[in-house]
Order: structure tokens, then sequence, then C-alpha cells
């Protein structure tokens, strides 16, 4: 009960009857004054009938008069729910009054309607003994032929109206189906031909029209067999359609089967038909034929099937080369091929429904996996080398490939592993590996022996200059004692390095400066060395001419430069570009060069030497001679991909 009067009293979700108005107060004060005075109207006119009634009680029949008080005073309620419904969508309790209105009102009217002959009827005390004196022998009279006449009437008029109303049952049923058929005739995307017991076509739906370019008014009178059956088949056609009229044998009806049809413009093309019936049409029979289209599905058929062969070719390609596996999104193995058992050495049965540790041979950390499954679990593909354990405990290596299948939201639904046996590579690799540690200590070996004969040779060569007398000959033992010790640098250099073929050139002037320093006893405090240098490698082919060139250059500035004890500054510079051209500098504020002197054309055994490693590099050498003297060579590096970019101004 409670719930009855939730349901009655709630607005249910319903949406306020003003939503109806849009709100607009002109039409909503239009309803609620409108309904406001039909029900203040409805109101009173019982109070009338109720006032009426109480002063008359010789009235006849009085509950009419209440009966339609109440049905007036129902209406007018309605009113105000109409008034109510405005702002409150209380519809089921709008209708439950209207409903009670309407009992009230079909109420009223019944019982008027039987009243109505009766109180034509009422008159006076007297006139009516009068009449009912009269009467009553004409009533006796007529009552009997009369209902006799009724009875008559209404059966006839109940025959009659059932009648009417089968045939109008009928005609809606038939109108209703005719637009039914032709709704699905015109809509219908498969052809649809009628055809009647002569084969002559009685019917031709839009699609058949578009599917074989003829319209229907061309179509329909014509044989089908003419029309749309390519001569070939037609012979054949027309004996079974006979066949099957005369004794009802049929291999069509009933069933789909492919044939060939033919367009208006004489172009054949295949065609999906299926025939049957119509049913309530015996003798004489006709018959539907349903035709599809079937050209666009053939040619998908044979690019799916080239597509599956061509699919099947790389499978057994990508079988032969290589180890595949397939695992689902867990990582549960779901596929394998024969080349992944036999390295492997599991059979494919022990392998479905396991995971990869079955070979995770621990040589990878955990980070490793983690990263390889983040990086699939995205729908990224993976690529690495991975060192896997067989059955027998053996160890192999795979190059490997794993690509993820994504489903429509971007998931991964499966893995395939795609990988290729390396473990002869790597033996290889290994093998290298342990040649080049062998020669790496072999090198600096090497290097470490050289340097010691040449810083040998350049002991000996201060050793003998003891022993001579004449100034120029020691002079020229101590120039060659420096370009040894100068070369001993640069294997020093290299023997300390971590690659033995190349030369950090920058760290080896550095070395080379201060080393000349302390051979010429120069102060340095007198004259002071700036070194500005990039990190620039050199190939020993290159680093040992340049470091020659480079202790001929600083030697002569501080023989020649600063006599007398002046001071001064001696700067260098490197730069390497991205064009590999390499660029040293070495410049001096001295007294500079004497203004007959050609550097390049020189005597001495020193600017000579100069001059063939400038020719030996295949540089350029341009000499400064404005305050002092300053040498710029210039050459291309061997290696582009040992060059940095020159420092920031």
């Amino acid at each position: 009960m409670s719930e009855l009067l939730q349901r009655l009293f709630s607005g249910g979700g319903f949406m306020p009857h003003g939503h109806c108005y849009f709100w607009k107060p002109e039409i909503i004060w239009l309803h609620v004054l409108s309904d406001s005075f039909i029900a203040l109207a409805y109101y009173s006119i019982p109070l009338t009938l109720v006032y009426f009634t109480r002063k008359r009680r010789d009235l006849p029949y009085p509950w009419m008069f209440l009966m339609f008080g109440g049905f007036i005073v129902a209406c007018g309620t309605t009113h105000l729910m109409e008034i109510w419904s405005i702002w409150h969508g209380t519809y089921w309790l709008s209708g439950a009054i209207k409903a009670i209105t309407a009992a009230l009102s079909v109420a009223t009217a019944i019982l008027l309607v039987r009243l109505v002959p009766q109180a034509l009827l009422l008159r006076g005390p007297a006139e009516l003994a009068r009449l009912n004196a009269e009467l009553e022998s004409r009533v006796r009279e007529r009552t009997d032929e009369l209902a006799r006449t009724n009875a008559s009437l209404q059966n006839e008029v109940a025959e009659r109206k059932r009648a009417e109303e089968q045939v109008r049952q009928l005609n809606t049923d038939l109108e209703r189906r005719v637009k039914e058929v032709q709704a699905v005739l015109e809509s219908a995307l498969d052809c649809i031909v009628n055809v009647d017991h002569q084969g002559r076509i009685t019917e031709f739906n839009p699609a058949a029209e578009r599917t074989f370019g003829r319209t229907r008014a061309e179509a329909v009178g014509q044989r089908m067999v003419e029309l749309i059956i390519p001569p070939a088949l037609r012979e054949r056609h027309s004996q079974a359609f006979a066949r099957h009229l005369a004794t009802g044998e049929t291999n069509i009806l009933g069933r789909r089967i492919e044939l060939t049809a033919l367009r208006a413009d004489g172009g054949e093309f295949p065609v999906e038909l299926a025939v049957t019936r119509v049913p309530g049409m015996e003798k004489p029979p006709a018959f539907t034929a349903f035709i599809r289209d079937i050209t666009a599905s053939k040619q998908a058929e044979s690019h799916l099937a080239a597509a599956l062969k061509e699919l099947k070719d790389v499978k057994v390609a990508l079988d032969e080369h290589s180890i595949v596996a397939i695992t689902d999104a867990q990582g549960k193995i779901t596929y394998v091929n024969d080349k992944f058992c036999a390295i492997s050495q599991y059979p494919r049965a022990e392998l479905l429904g396991r995971d990869h540790r079955i070979i995770n041979s621990g040589h990878h950390p955990k980070e490793f996996i983690r990263e390889l499954w983040a990086t699939i679990g995205r729908g990224r593909v993976w690529k690495g080398e991975i060192k896997n354990r067989a059955k027998d405990g053996s160890f192999y290596w795979v190059d490997t490939t794993i690509v993820p299948f994504l489903q429509p939201d971007g998931k991964p639904c499966q893995y395939i592993a795609i990988r290729t046996d390396i473990t002869a590579n790597k033996l290889a690799e290994e093998r290298i590996r342990a040649s080049l540690r062998e020669k790496e200590v072999m090198l600096k070996e090497i290097h470490h022996r050289v340097k010691n004969n040449l810083q040998v040779v350049s002991s000996l060569l201060r050793l003998q200059a003891r022993n001579l007398k004449h100034p120029e000959t020691i002079a020229a033992f101590e120039e060659s004692g420096t370009r040894v010790q100068s070369m001993a640098l640069v294997h020093e250099k290299l023997y300390q390095s971590s690659s033995l073929s190349e030369l950090d050139f920058a760290a080896y002037a550095q070395s080379l400066t201060d080393s000349l320093l302390r051979a010429f006893g120069t102060d340095a405090s007198v004259i002071r060395l700036h070194l500005d240098m990039d990190k620039v490698h050199l190939d020993i082919n290159q680093a040992i001419p340049c470091a020659l060139i480079l202790n001929e250059l600083v030697s002569n500035t501080l023989k020649y430069a600063f006599p007398d004890g002046r001071a001064g500054e001696i700067r260098i510079r490197l730069r390497a570009d991205a064009e590999r051209s390499v660029c040293l500098m070495v410049g001096d504020n001295g007294v500079g060069l004497p203004a007959d002197l050609d550097p390049r054309n020189a005597r001495t055994l020193g600017l000579q030497l100069v001059a063939t490693l400038v020719t030996q590099l295949r540089a350029s050498l341009e000499i400064r001679r404005t305050h002092g003297t300053g040498y710029a060579l210039v050459f291309m590096a061997a290696k582009p991909g040992n060059l940095s970019t020159a420092n920031p101004p």
C-alpha cells in the first residue's frame, strides 16, 4: 500500500509539463488561469445541484443528480491536476484521477442512456393515470410484434457488422501484406525475380535492375532463360524447367547453387541462385528466384587463397631458416617449430603450455628480462641476443626478434619470437676477443720496448754529446735527442692509453711542451706557455709526424725567439671541425724570423724535417711574421670518428 501511495505522490523521474511549454510565462499563465476558472465552475455546479435536490424532494431519480455532481467534481479535479503537473511530474496521481473521472463519466453516461426514455415518459399523476389506461392495451399489442421485429433486426445487423468487419480486416491485412512485400522487393540487396509456369518474368526488383542492367519494364514479360541465362546454359536450363513442370523432379528447388549469369551488355558474371515455389500457386505454379552477385566474394576468395598460400610459403621459409615460437599474452608457449625443438632438445609436447623459463640459462640479469617484457608489453618490437640452455644442460645463443600481436584496444594478445642460432658466431667472437687481448698485451709490450729503446738511444746521444768539443755538433746531438724523446713520448702515451692505435694529441702536447721546457731550462715565469687544445685523437701514422713537427716548432721558438733572457709567451692551439680538418697553431711574441729566411727552403735539419713531415701529412703550413712568429699546420684527419667539436671561444 505504501509503495502504491509513494508511486502516486512522487514524480518518479518524470519531466514536469512546464518543459513542454518551454517555461514561457505567458503560455503557463494562460493554462493556469483557464484551468482554474474551469475548476471553479465545475465545483460550483455540484453545489447548485445539491441545493436543487434538497429543495425538490419529489424529484424522480435524485441519485442521477448526485452522479452528475460527482462526475463534474472529478472533471474539475483533473483541471487542478493539470495546473499541478506544470511544476510536478506526478503523472501517476493525475492518471488515477482521470481514471476515476472516466469511471464516473462512463457510469453516468450508461445510466443516463437507460434513464432518458423513462424520463421522457414522465407526466403528472392524473395524466399518467389516463395515459396508462390508454396505452396499456397498445403496449400489450405491440410488445410481441416489436420483440419479434427487434430480434430479427438485431440478428441481421449483427451478421452484417460481422461480415463488414471481416471484409475490412481482410482488406487491411491484404494491403499490409502488399506493402510489406513491396518494401522487401524494393529494399532487398539480392535480386528477386518472379517467373510464371511459362518461365516468363512477372516481377523484377530494383536490385535485379542494378545487377543485370535492365529496367523492370524491359524485363517483365520476357522469358528469363533468354534474358539473364548465358547461351551456353539455356538448353540445359530449359530442359530442367520442363522436366520439373512435367514430373515435379528438380535439382534446384530448395538449394543454393552457383552458376553464370548474363548482363544486358553481354558480360557474364558469377551468381548464387536459390529458387522456391510461390505458396498457394500450384496450378499453374509460379516461382521466385533469389539471385546474388558473388563477383566480389569470388575475387575475395581468390585473394584470400593467394594470401593464405603466400602466408604458408612465408611460414615454410621462416620455419626452414629460423627458430620460431609463439606465446599467448601470459607468456605460455602455444607453438614451436621443428628447429626450436632441435636446438632446445625438448620434444614439442614438453614445451607447449610452458613458459620460456624452461630454457632459461640464468646468464642474463633480472633487469634484462624485465626490460624485455616491458618493451613487448607496450606493444613494441624487442631485438637482442639471448643465451639459452638446452635440455642436456648445454648452452646456445640466439639472435632474437619478438613481435607482439595487438588487439583492437592496443594490448598484446600473443607474441611471436623469431630466433637465429648464433652460437658459432659467439664462440668465434670469444676466440677473437681472446686473440685481441693477447695481441693487445703484445702491442703494449712492443710500445713499452720501443719507448725504452728510444730512451736508450736518447741517452746514448746525450752521453756521446758530452765527449764532443764542437758546439754545433753537440747542439745537433741534443736536437736529435729531443726528437727521439718526442717519439718515445708518443709510444709512452700509447702504452698508457686504452687504444693502441690512437693518440690523444692534446694530452700528448701538454706532456711534450712540459718536457721541452725542462730540457731547455726555461723559467715558466719568464716565458709563459698557453695551451688551448680540442680533444683530438690522431692515428699513430699521423700522430708521430705531427709530434715531431710540434717538437721542432716549439724547440726553435725556445732557442731563437727570446734571446738574452727576454720575456714572452708561446701559444699552442689545436682545433678540429666536423669536416675532419685539423689545425695545429704554434705562435710566439718573440723577435720573429729574419726577413730573408724562408723556413720551407731552409738548410737547417730541423726546418728541413718540418717540410718533409708536412709533405708526409699532406698538410699545408702557413707562416705569420708579424708580432713574433706563428705557424698554422692544417691537414685532414684519417679517422673522422675520433674528432671532437671545437671548444667554444
